[in-house]
């Protein structure tokens, strides 16, 4: 009895800390609704005017606005909001005129396929250049792999990615530009390589 009392003492502040952390989701997720909600209206222009066009008849904007719930009052379009939130009801997208959920769920295995790609293959780059670095600390490997980890943390992905594109598919033509092709066995692995290059690199030096 008493090492299994024990193993539950041990346990109970693993099961506090993640019920606490769990908890605390709650007014963060609340905040970066309410945030969202406020920016989407101070934002200028008029979503009902972006999906009709500047020439869209005066009637046409006023049963768009009726449809869409924007005549209605602020703390109410908020109250509505939140609940459609509460049950997965993103809305519908402008531009796609589709629901917002499904698509979101047509690209997440893409997502999904993308952070594990990158993450394998920066795993596969930062360990060696971590043995490299910790078998002669100081020496040249580990102030090379210090060096790399550097620049590689504080080049921007949005500069790093134009830069890679350039390289990899302009210049040297390794890779396909854009697209995911399987047009043969060396083309796919070739295709869904360069988009995960500047995360693989910038997951490498984090971890070199």
């Amino acid at each position: 009895m008493a090492p299994a009392a024990a193993e539950s003492r041990r346990s109970d502040p693993v099961i506090n800390y993640g019920v606490r952390r769990l908890l605390a989701l709650v007014p963060v997720a609340l905040g970066v609704a309410t945030l969202t909600f406020a920016i989407i209206h101070l934002v200028p222009g008029d979503p009902v005017v972006a999906m009709l066009g500047e020439t869209a008849a005066p009637a046409d904007i006023v049963g768009m606005r009726h449809q869409l719930g924007l005549d209605r009052p602020l703390l109410e379009q908020y109250a509505a909001y939140l609940g459609g939130l509460a049950v997965g009801d993103l809305g519908e997208s402008i531009s796609y005129r589709k629901p917002v959920s499904r698509l979101i769920a047509e690209r997440f295995p893409a997502t999904i396929e993308l952070a594990a790609a990158g993450m394998l293959v920066a795993v596969l780059l930062a360990f060696p250049l971590g043995i490299i670095a910790g078998s002669n600390p100081g020496g040249a490997g580990d102030l090379g792999a210090m060096g790399f980890a550097i620049v590689g943390i504080s080049i921007p992905h949005i500069y790093l990615g134009p830069l890679l594109m350039i390289l990899f598919s302009l210049d040297l033509r390794w890779l396909p530009l854009t697209g995911a092709g399987v047009s043969s066995i060396w083309s796919c692995p070739r295709s869904r390589l360069a988009p995960r290059l500047p995360r693989s690199l910038r997951v490498c030096c984090a971890r070199a």
